[in-house]
């Protein structure tokens, strides 16, 4: 699955790996009290990093880098690099390149 979903995808668009957000948000102060503030930070991509639990079912080899901080929460962001089975050492060459 992993090969469909994701290599022969790669190599149609003839790129080495893909390059997201590691969190798609970040929880809301009030999640310890309010009912909507911890909805949102249960949600996946913010209690969980973006497609946490599919990557680790198929295998797939990723490396977080960081990004930086977000202006408007002040909180930092981190880079996920996947990519090919295998290719974990390319994948570290990468998040070198990103700095």
């Amino acid at each position: 699955m992993r090969k469909v979903l994701l290599e022969d995808w790669l190599t149609e668009v003839g790129c080495d790996c893909v390059v997201f957000p590691a969190a798609g948000d970040v929880g809301p102060a009030n999640a310890d009290s309010d009912f909507e503030g911890a909805s949102l930070a249960w949600q996946n991509g913010v209690h969980y990093s973006n497609g946490n639990r599919a990557i680790r079912h198929l295998g797939i080899p990723t490396v977080s880098v960081p990004m930086g901080i977000l202006r408007d929460k002040r909180v930092p962001m981190n880079l996920t690099f996947a990519g090919r089975a295998y290719d974990d050492v390319q994948l570290l060459r990468w998040r070198t390149l990103s700095k």
